[in-house]
Protein backbone atom coordinates (compact mmCIF):
# COMPACT_ATOMS: atom_id res chain seq x y z
CA UNK A 1 0.00 0.00 0.00
CA UNK A 2 2.85 2.39 0.74
CA UNK A 3 4.46 1.50 -2.61
CA UNK A 4 1.17 2.22 -4.35
CA UNK A 5 0.95 5.64 -2.71
CA UNK A 6 4.41 6.59 -3.95
CA UNK A 7 3.84 5.36 -7.51
CA UNK A 8 0.41 6.86 -8.00
CA UNK A 9 -0.40 9.89 -5.91
CA UNK A 10 -3.54 10.46 -8.01
CA UNK A 11 -4.94 7.11 -6.86
CA UNK A 12 -4.14 7.94 -3.25
CA UNK A 13 -5.87 11.30 -3.56
CA UNK A 14 -8.95 9.75 -5.20
CA UNK A 15 -9.31 7.04 -2.57
CA UNK A 16 -8.79 9.59 0.21
CA UNK A 17 -11.44 11.82 -1.35
CA UNK A 18 -13.89 8.92 -1.45
CA UNK A 19 -13.22 8.20 2.21
CA UNK A 20 -13.70 11.87 3.10
CA UNK A 21 -16.96 12.01 1.18
CA UNK A 22 -18.19 8.87 2.91
CA UNK A 23 -17.35 10.28 6.33
CA UNK A 24 -18.88 13.71 5.75
CA UNK A 25 -21.91 14.72 7.83
CA UNK A 26 -25.11 14.23 5.88
CA UNK A 27 -23.68 11.63 3.51
CA UNK A 28 -26.57 9.31 2.78
CA UNK A 29 -25.85 7.10 -0.20
CA UNK A 30 -27.22 4.54 0.34
CA UNK A 31 -29.60 5.60 3.17
CA UNK A 32 -29.56 3.66 6.43
CA UNK A 33 -30.39 3.66 10.10
CA UNK A 34 -27.93 4.25 12.94
CA UNK A 35 -26.79 0.61 13.06
CA UNK A 36 -27.53 -1.89 10.30
CA UNK A 37 -28.67 -5.41 11.01
CA UNK A 38 -26.88 -8.19 9.13
CA UNK A 39 -29.83 -8.37 6.73
CA UNK A 40 -29.77 -4.62 6.10
CA UNK A 41 -26.04 -4.69 5.50
CA UNK A 42 -26.31 -7.56 3.03
CA UNK A 43 -29.14 -5.81 1.18
CA UNK A 44 -27.07 -2.63 0.88
CA UNK A 45 -24.10 -4.55 -0.52
CA UNK A 46 -26.32 -6.37 -3.03
CA UNK A 47 -27.74 -2.99 -4.08
CA UNK A 48 -24.24 -1.62 -4.65
CA UNK A 49 -23.27 -4.63 -6.77
CA UNK A 50 -26.47 -4.36 -8.80
CA UNK A 51 -25.83 -0.71 -9.62
CA UNK A 52 -22.10 -1.11 -10.33
CA UNK A 53 -22.29 -2.12 -14.01
CA UNK A 54 -20.15 -5.14 -13.31
CA UNK A 55 -17.45 -3.30 -11.35
CA UNK A 56 -18.37 -4.77 -7.96
CA UNK A 57 -18.75 -8.33 -6.70
CA UNK A 58 -19.80 -9.77 -3.36
CA UNK A 59 -18.45 -12.90 -1.69
CA UNK A 60 -18.15 -14.45 1.76
CA UNK A 61 -14.66 -14.58 3.23
CA UNK A 62 -15.52 -16.83 6.16
CA UNK A 63 -18.31 -17.57 8.60
CA UNK A 64 -18.00 -16.38 12.18
CA UNK A 65 -18.08 -18.36 15.41
CA UNK A 66 -21.86 -17.86 15.51
CA UNK A 67 -22.19 -18.75 11.81
CA UNK A 68 -22.62 -15.21 10.50
CA UNK A 69 -21.04 -14.32 7.13
CA UNK A 70 -18.04 -12.00 6.94
CA UNK A 71 -18.68 -10.45 3.54
CA UNK A 72 -16.15 -9.05 1.08
CA UNK A 73 -17.03 -6.38 -1.47
CA UNK A 74 -14.54 -6.23 -4.34
CA UNK A 75 -14.38 -3.12 -6.55
CA UNK A 76 -12.55 -3.42 -9.86
CA UNK A 77 -12.87 -2.23 -13.44
CA UNK A 78 -12.62 -5.86 -14.57
CA UNK A 79 -13.53 -8.51 -11.96
CA UNK A 80 -11.81 -11.16 -14.05
CA UNK A 81 -8.42 -9.51 -13.52
CA UNK A 82 -9.07 -7.90 -10.15
CA UNK A 83 -6.30 -9.81 -8.38
CA UNK A 84 -3.74 -8.80 -11.01
CA UNK A 85 -3.80 -5.15 -9.96
CA UNK A 86 -2.45 -3.55 -6.76
CA UNK A 87 -4.99 -3.85 -3.98
CA UNK A 88 -6.26 -1.59 -1.22
CA UNK A 89 -7.89 -3.32 1.75
CA UNK A 90 -10.48 -1.48 3.87
CA UNK A 91 -11.63 -3.31 7.02
CA UNK A 92 -14.48 -1.92 9.15
CA UNK A 93 -16.12 -2.81 12.48
CA UNK A 94 -13.43 -5.04 13.92
CA UNK A 95 -14.80 -3.65 17.19
CA UNK A 96 -18.50 -4.42 17.55
CA UNK A 97 -19.17 -0.99 19.05
CA UNK A 98 -17.94 0.88 15.95
CA UNK A 99 -21.07 0.70 13.80
CA UNK A 100 -20.20 3.98 12.08
CA UNK A 101 -17.18 2.38 10.39
CA UNK A 102 -19.45 -0.06 8.55
CA UNK A 103 -21.49 2.85 7.26
CA UNK A 104 -18.35 4.68 6.12
CA UNK A 105 -17.14 1.58 4.24
CA UNK A 106 -20.48 1.25 2.41
CA UNK A 107 -20.55 4.92 1.45
CA UNK A 108 -16.91 4.79 0.41
CA UNK A 109 -17.74 1.98 -2.02
CA UNK A 110 -20.59 4.01 -3.48
CA UNK A 111 -18.38 7.10 -3.76
CA UNK A 112 -15.61 5.20 -5.56
CA UNK A 113 -18.04 3.67 -8.06
CA UNK A 114 -19.91 6.93 -8.67
CA UNK A 115 -17.39 9.74 -8.34
CA UNK A 116 -13.99 8.23 -9.20
CA UNK A 117 -14.60 5.10 -11.30
CA UNK A 118 -11.35 5.43 -13.26
CA UNK A 119 -9.39 4.69 -10.08
CA UNK A 120 -10.55 1.09 -10.43
CA UNK A 121 -8.63 0.82 -13.72
CA UNK A 122 -5.43 1.06 -11.66
CA UNK A 123 -6.23 -0.62 -8.35
CA UNK A 124 -8.65 -3.11 -6.86
CA UNK A 125 -10.38 -2.08 -3.64
CA UNK A 126 -11.36 -4.81 -1.20
CA UNK A 127 -13.85 -3.78 1.49
CA UNK A 128 -14.83 -5.84 4.53
CA UNK A 129 -17.67 -3.71 5.93
CA UNK A 130 -18.22 -5.80 9.09
CA UNK A 131 -15.25 -7.87 10.16
CA UNK A 132 -16.74 -8.88 13.52
CA UNK A 133 -20.44 -9.62 12.95
CA UNK A 134 -20.86 -11.56 16.21
CA UNK A 135 -19.68 -8.66 18.36
CA UNK A 136 -21.79 -6.24 16.30
CA UNK A 137 -24.92 -8.34 16.88
CA UNK A 138 -24.14 -8.77 20.57
CA UNK A 139 -23.66 -5.03 21.02
CA UNK A 140 -26.99 -4.28 19.36
CA UNK A 141 -28.77 -6.60 21.80
CA UNK A 142 -26.71 -5.65 24.87
CA UNK A 143 -25.11 -2.19 24.52
CA UNK A 144 -22.04 -1.82 26.69
CA UNK A 145 -18.56 -3.34 27.09
CA UNK A 146 -19.79 -6.90 27.75
CA UNK A 147 -22.08 -6.84 24.73
CA UNK A 148 -19.19 -5.88 22.47
CA UNK A 149 -17.30 -9.07 23.33
CA UNK A 150 -19.55 -11.35 21.29
CA UNK A 151 -19.90 -15.02 22.22
CA UNK A 152 -16.23 -15.93 22.59
CA UNK A 153 -15.48 -16.91 26.22
CA UNK A 154 -13.31 -14.38 28.04
CA UNK A 155 -11.43 -14.92 31.31
CA UNK A 156 -12.10 -11.39 32.52
CA UNK A 157 -10.88 -11.87 36.09
CA UNK A 158 -7.83 -13.93 35.05
CA UNK A 159 -8.60 -16.91 37.28
CA UNK A 160 -8.21 -19.54 34.58
CA UNK A 161 -11.97 -19.90 33.99
CA UNK A 162 -14.07 -18.08 31.40
CA UNK A 163 -17.38 -16.30 32.01
CA UNK A 164 -18.11 -18.17 35.24
CA UNK A 165 -18.84 -15.05 37.23
CA UNK A 166 -19.95 -11.57 36.27
CA UNK A 167 -18.87 -8.21 37.68
CA UNK A 168 -19.25 -7.87 41.46
CA UNK A 169 -21.48 -5.05 42.73
CA UNK A 170 -19.41 -4.44 45.85
CA UNK A 171 -21.43 -1.52 47.23
CA UNK A 172 -24.84 -2.79 46.16
CA UNK A 173 -25.89 0.32 44.23
CA UNK A 174 -26.83 -1.58 41.08
CA UNK A 175 -23.95 -0.38 38.92
CA UNK A 176 -20.25 -1.11 38.55
CA UNK A 177 -18.39 2.05 39.48
CA UNK A 178 -14.85 3.25 39.94
CA UNK A 179 -13.44 2.50 43.40
CA UNK A 180 -10.17 3.60 44.96
CA UNK A 181 -8.01 2.01 47.60
CA UNK A 182 -5.62 4.12 49.67
CA UNK A 183 -2.04 2.94 49.38
CA UNK A 184 -0.62 2.95 51.98
CA UNK A 185 -3.79 2.57 54.06
CA UNK A 186 -4.89 5.49 56.29
CA UNK A 187 -3.67 3.73 59.41
CA UNK A 188 -0.11 4.03 58.12
CA UNK A 189 -0.13 7.36 56.31
CA UNK A 190 -2.48 10.32 55.99
CA UNK A 191 -4.12 10.84 52.58
CA UNK A 192 -2.56 13.59 50.48
CA UNK A 193 -4.81 13.84 47.42
CA UNK A 194 -8.41 14.78 46.59
CA UNK A 195 -10.72 13.90 43.69
CA UNK A 196 -10.37 16.39 40.86
CA UNK A 197 -13.53 18.49 40.46
CA UNK A 198 -13.21 18.56 36.65
CA UNK A 199 -12.48 14.87 36.09
CA UNK A 200 -13.50 12.48 38.88
CA UNK A 201 -11.15 9.81 37.50
CA UNK A 202 -8.17 11.95 38.49
CA UNK A 203 -6.63 12.79 41.85
CA UNK A 204 -4.78 16.01 42.65
CA UNK A 205 -3.25 17.85 45.55
CA UNK A 206 -5.75 19.80 47.68
CA UNK A 207 -5.98 23.56 47.31
CA UNK A 208 -5.42 24.42 50.94
CA UNK A 209 -5.97 28.14 50.30
CA UNK A 210 -9.58 27.25 49.44
CA UNK A 211 -9.99 25.09 52.51
CA UNK A 212 -9.63 21.72 50.78
CA UNK A 213 -8.43 18.86 52.96
CA UNK A 214 -7.30 15.47 51.70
Amino acid sequence: MFDLAFRSSAVAVAVSAALAAASAPGASNPPSGPDRSDESLHAALVEIVGASAGRASLSTLVRSRDDRPVELLTLSADPGTADDRPGILVVAQLDGTRAATTEVAIRMASALLTNTPTVLDQVTVYLVPRANPDAAAAFRSLPGPRGALGSRPVDEDRDGRADEDGPADLDGNGVITLMRKLDPPPSLAAPTLVVDDKDSRMLREPQTAKGEVA
